[in-house]
C-alpha cells in the first residue's frame, strides 16, 4: 500500500546533485524511523532535512504522512499543500492530500485530488480504492463500483481492492459476492486482522455467531491489542449465549479503548439483557459522558431505568422518578433521530 511505500523510499530515487549529503542523511533516517513506527522521531528528521533543503518535496510528503498517521491531519495538510505548490502534478502529494481531506470530511476536495491523480495515472489502484471508499460513503454506489472494479483490474492481488468491493457488495445486499470477496481478501492477506474483524461483525449481523467468534478470534491472534476485535467477539458471544465470554470480551475492549462510547453502550445493552440494571446504567452513563449525542445510549439508558422500576420498586415514589427519567431519556433519543426509541416511548411512557 502507498502508506508503506512512503516510508521506505530510498534516496536512489532522488537526484544526488540537487540534495546535500546532510539533508539526504536526515531524510534517510526519517524513512528508517517511520518504517519502525517511530513517527514522532521521523518527523524530527524530516524537519532537519527541510531546514537544509526548503524545496525537498519528498521530505514534505513523508512528514505529512507521518503527521497524518498520528492524527495531526491539519498539520499534514500544510505539508501536502507544500508538495503540490512545488509540483501541482505530484502524485504522492495528490494521493496523500486526498486521503487526508477525506478523513476530515471534505468530500469535494478529496474527490478533486483523487480524480486529478487518476487522470494522470488511470491505473493507480490505490487512488481508485481511496475514491471508491469516498464514493461509497457518499452513497454513490455506481461510482464506488467502477473504482473498486478498476482497482481489481489494475492489480488482481491487491487485497484492499477486494476488501473495498466487499463493503460495497454488503451495502448492495449481495451476500454471496460479499462472502467471495472477503474470502479472497483473507487469502491474499492472511496476516492482516481487519478483514477477519469485519467479517466477524457482518457474521454477527447475519446471526452466524460461531463464524463470528472464529473470525474475531483470528483477528485477536494477529493483534492481541485490537479492541474492536474483542468488542465484536463480545457481541458474538452475547448472541451465542456465552455469558462469561461476552463479559470478558466487552471488558477487555473497554480496557483497551476506554473512550469508545459504542463499546460502553453495547456492554450496557447486554447488561440490560442480563437484568443487571445498575451496572448497565453505569456503562451507559459513561457512554453519554463521552458522546452526549449518541442516541442508542440514551435509548438503552431509558430502557434500563424503566425496566429496573418494573423489576424492583413498582409504583413507589423512587420508581416513578426513575420511570420519568427513563421516559426523558427515550424522548432525547427520539429528538436525536432514533425512530426505534419512538416505539419504546409509546410503549412505556403513554
Amino acid at each position: 500500500m502507498r502508506t508503506a511505500i512512503l516510508f521506505v523510499l530510498v534516496t536512489t530515487l532522488l537526484n544526488p546533485i540537487v540534495l546535500s549529503q546532510t539533508a539526504r542523511q536526515f531524510f534517510e533516517r526519517g524513512c528508517e524511523l517511520g518504517a519502525k513506527g517511530d513517527h514522532a522521531g521521523a518527523i524530527l528528521q524530516y524537519d532537519r532535512a527541510i531546514e537544509l533543503k526548503s524545496d525537498f518535496a519528498q521530505a514534505y510528503a513523508n512528514r505529512g504522512e507521518a503527521k497524518r498517521t498520528i492524527g495531526k491531519l491539519r498539520e499534514a495538510l500544510i505539508d501536502f499543500d507544500k508538495v503540490l505548490q512545488l509540483n501541482p502534478d505530484d502524485r504522492v502529494g495528490l494521493y496523500c492530500r486526498g486521503v487526508a481531506l477525506a478523513t476530515l470530511g471534505d468530500t469535494p476536495g478529496a474527490d478533486s485530488d483523487l480524480t486529478k491523480l487518476l487522470r494522470l495515472d488511470p491505473q493507480d489502484g490505490d487512488a481508485h480504492i481511496a475514491r471508491g471508499y469516498l464514493r461509497l460513503h457518499s452513497n454513490d454506489l455506481g461510482g464506488a463500483s467502477r473504482d473498486f472494479e478498476a482497482a481489481v483490474a489494475a492489480d488482481p492481488k491487491a487485497w484492499n481492492a477486494f476488501y473495498g468491493r466487499a463493503q460495497l457488495k454488503l451495502r448492495l445486499r449481495d451476500e454471496k459476492g460479499y462472502a467471495e470477496d472477503m474470502a479472497t481478501t483473507i487469502r491474499l492477506k492472511p496476516t492482516v486482522p481487519d478483514p477477519y474483524c469485519e467479517h466477524a461483525l457482518n457474521a454477527c449481523n447475519f446471526g452466524i455467531y460461531d463464524e463470528a467468534i472464529r473470525n474475531a478470534t483470528r483477528a485477536i491472534e494477529l493483534d492481541s491489542a485490537y479492541a474492536e476485535a474483542y468488542h465484536v467477539r463480545g457481541i458474538a458471544n452475547a448472541g451465542a449465549n456465552n455469558r462469561s465470554a461476552a463479559f470478558t470480551d466487552f471488558a477487555r475492549a473497554i480496557r483497551l479503548d476506554s473512550t469508545n462510547a459504542v463499546y460502553m453502550a453495547n456492554f450496557g445493552r447486554y447488561l440490560i439483557q442480563q437484568h443487571e440494571y445498575d451496572s448497565a446504567m453505569k456503562y451507559l452513563d459513561k457512554a453519554l459522558a463521552i458522546d452526549t449525542t449518541f442516541a442508542p445510549a440514551w435509548m438503552s439508558r431509558g430502557v434500563a431505568r424503566i425496566e429496573s422500576v418494573q423489576a424492583v420498586v413498582g409504583t413507589q415514589l423512587g420508581g416513578r422518578i426513575s420511570r420519568a427519567k427513563g421516559c426523558a431519556d427515550l424522548k432525547r433519543a427520539v429528538e436525536l433521530g432514533l425512530e426505534q426509541a419512538r416505539v419504546l416511548l409509546e410503549k412505556y411512557c403513554k
